[in-house]
């Protein structure tokens, strides 16, 4: 496991071996999970997902953490995919409990089948419509299902978002999960996550780029839980992202 202490610029961490600089690592495991956590990785929902998963695998499983992150996701992603050399990777939010223990299995299969995947999603990207995302579009779009924690009167349960067919291709996905191989950003230079977004609009950016690129989207029917809504689309900051968004790529879509 290599943990990037934010505090610490331009050092990772090999916990309990070596301390090194950046351009001294390489990253060639099976599947590699990128991290990012404002807090400890070890009090993550996502963390105790990957331990189970590399408990259920023969495959080498990696991780790449950002702790106490500070530099937004855009810059951290685009750092963990400079260092990762082959195989798989999977960018996902550290508020996701991963349930399917068939990840891997539908990793490589998907994989094979699109060159970036997500789990929820649209077929069209609507900059017409305002709050820009994917959802906002004529439902017949939406691909995908998202597992989440609801909390009522009655306590906390779950309930199981499903938006569409659990396969198909997409314009955009979801940021809360994102799986590629490693050579699609290898062969695709100017494939990268836009830093100009350090949270909101980073998935959708990526996915336009994708687009242009030529770049194929899908999602897949890997079972997650995800702690969070998604009601930072109601926050000003996502206003603020959403109109630099629109200046960006509203000539691209």
């Amino acid at each position: 496991m290599w943990i990037f202490i934010a505090d610490l610029a331009g050092i990772i961490i090999d916990i309990g071996h070596w301390i090194l600089f950046w351009d001294k690592i390489q990253v060639n495991s099976m599947v590699t999970f990128v991290v990012c956590t404002k807090g400890e990785y070890k009090d993550t929902l996502v963390c105790n997902s990957i331990q189970r998963i590399k408990k259920i695998t023969d495959m080498a499983v990696d991780e790449i953490v950002f702790a106490h992150n500070k530099d937004g996701l855009s810059y951290c992603y685009n750092k963990a995919i400079s260092l990762i050399k082959s195989g798989y990777i999977v960018f996902v939010h550290d508020d996701v409990q991963i349930v399917d223990m068939y990840i891997i299995d539908k990793l490589i299969d998907n994989l094979a089948k699109f060159d970036i995947v997500g789990l929820a999603g649209s077929k069209t990207l609507s900059l017409d419509r305002s709050p820009i995302c994917w959802h906002n579009c004529d439902r017949s779009n939406w691909r995908g299902f998202v597992e989440h924690l609801s909390k009522d009167s009655n306590g906390a349960t779950t309930i199981m978002s499903t938006f569409g067919p659990s396969h198909g291709q997409c314009v955009v996905v979801d940021g809360l999960f994102l799986a590629t191989r490693a050579e699609v950003f290898q062969s695709t230079p100017l494939l990268r996550f836009d830093e100009d977004f350090s949270f909101d609009f980073y998935d959708a950016s990526l996915c336009v780029n994708a687009y242009m690129l030529k770049r194929s989207i899908g999602v897949c029917n890997i079972h997650v839980m995800h702690m969070s809504h998604g009601n930072g689309i109601l926050n000003e900051s996502y206003k603020i992202a959403e109109k630099l968004f629109y200046t960006k790529y509203s000539t691209k879509v």
